[in-house]
């Protein structure tokens, strides 16, 4: 079953109407002053805030004075830090090659031992097969 509504009387029917009404008078007058207020304002764009600088008569963080002093400073500490990476660069160099030397060293080490491995001791595993005197035929050849 459809719910009934009261019947609203007209004078608040009446009040409604003048809220309603003043509610957009009140947004009107409120757009007029806008446009009036935005009509007459000059178009130039705010002021750009200046960029901060170094005061010269009182110290930074950094405990420079100027703006030239703080380049100076900092120039210098650049030219110390270049010179240290260079000695590290130059200890590094030094280390790589002595590793690098080492390395060599144990290949030509293990590349001798290889080769004895595989090419001395096979022969010599097949003179100690051949009976005694041809033994000491090579024996005696090889010495010569």
């Amino acid at each position: 079953m459809p719910k009934l509504r009261p019947l609203e009387s007209s004078e608040k029917k009446k009040q409604l109407l003048v809220v309603k009404t003043s509610f957009l008078a009140l947004v009107g007058l409120l757009t007029l002053f806008m446009h009036l207020y935005l009509s007459n304002r000059p178009l130039s764009p705010p002021p750009l805030k200046p960029e901060k600088q170094i005061a010269k008569s009182s110290p930074s963080v950094l405990g420079a004075r100027t703006q030239d002093e703080l380049v100076k400073n900092l120039k210098v500490e650049l030219n110390t830090i270049q010179k240290k990476l260079t000695e590290i660069l130059a200890n590094v160099q030094n280390q790589g090659g002595s590793v690098i030397n080492e390395a060599s060293k144990e290949v030509q080490d293990t590349a001798l031992d290889v080769a004895f491995d595989t090419a001395v001791i096979p022969v010599i595993t097949q003179i100690q097969n051949l009976p005694q005197d041809q033994q000491d035929q090579i024996k005696q050849a090889i010495c010569q």
